[in-house]
């Protein structure tokens, strides 16, 4: 395990610690019963669909030091909502992602990383004007140092300094489980343009960026399964992520 999980390793082991999870389970996947093609009455049948319409979720592993949640990569990435009908708008966010994770064009040759994206449009909503295939965002992934070091800005710089901001709001407790978000193990949080000027990159050149922008942050763990983002918020509220219940 590496060395920045050390100090955090016992508290996340009492956190997720489950007395009723069973020390092996015997299938990863909800199991579905399958037709016998020695049985006539079920040979050549179509297969029935599960019954509901909750999703298939992973069973998850049982707790221990060598399956504790893990930081794989942060997704950082920003909308830029006049860049679909002036590109050049792009440009300040593009700046503005490189200097905050440290990430060129080439991805600062880091074997598998792309450097700083764009991100273009899905489909056509013609109430907001937009066409499908247009440049509306920056987008960039950080993984190893370039992910500690901008994580560390975050929580040092950016939070502590925002004003009016008590925590990330949790999800309700009648919102389902079985949502993909809850199985993916991804948290994704939102922060204010405000926010983006906070980071010490920005700040020190703060004149050379004439517009700030809002922008989200995915933190992507290598939890799946049943109760697999609750986890991860676990992990990082151990990083001093704020979550509150509202």
């Amino acid at each position: 395990m590496e060395a920045r999980y050390r100090h955090i390793e016992s508290d996340l082991l009492y956190l997720l610690y489950d007395p009723h999870m069973p020390a092996d389970l015997p299938d990863p996947i909800v199991h579905i019963p399958l037709p016998n093609p020695d049985n006539p009455y079920e040979a050549n049948r179509h297969l029935v669909r599960p019954k509901g319409g909750h999703l298939l979720r992973p069973n998850a592993k049982p707790v221990s030091p060598f399956t504790l949640p893990k930081l794989q990569k942060i997704v950082f990435h920003s909308y830029v909502k006049e860049a679909a009908h002036n590109k050049s708008a792009l440009v300040p966010a593009i700046a503005a992602a490189r200097a905050i994770s440290g990430s060129t064009r080439e991805g600062g040759n880091i074997p598998g990383l792309s450097g700083v994206q764009l991100v273009y449009s899905r489909r056509s909503l013609p109430t907001w004007r937009l066409r499908e295939g247009v440049a509306i965002g920056v987008k960039v992934e950080m993984r190893g140092e370039q992910m500690w070091a901008f994580l560390n800005s975050l929580i040092e710089f950016v939070i502590p300094r925002m004003r009016d901001f008590k925590g990330f709001a949790l999800p309700t407790s009648s919102s389902s489980p079985n949502t993909p978000n809850n199985i993916s193990g991804t948290v994704s949080v939102g922060f204010p343009p405000t926010a983006m000027g906070l980071f010490p990159q920005i700040e020190i050149n703060f004149d050379n960026y004439p517009r700030m922008y809002g922008f989200h942050v995915q933190f992507v763990t290598d939890q799946r399964g049943k109760g697999a983002q609750d986890r991860a918020r676990q992990l990082m509220s151990a990083f001093r992520i704020p979550f509150v219940r509202r």
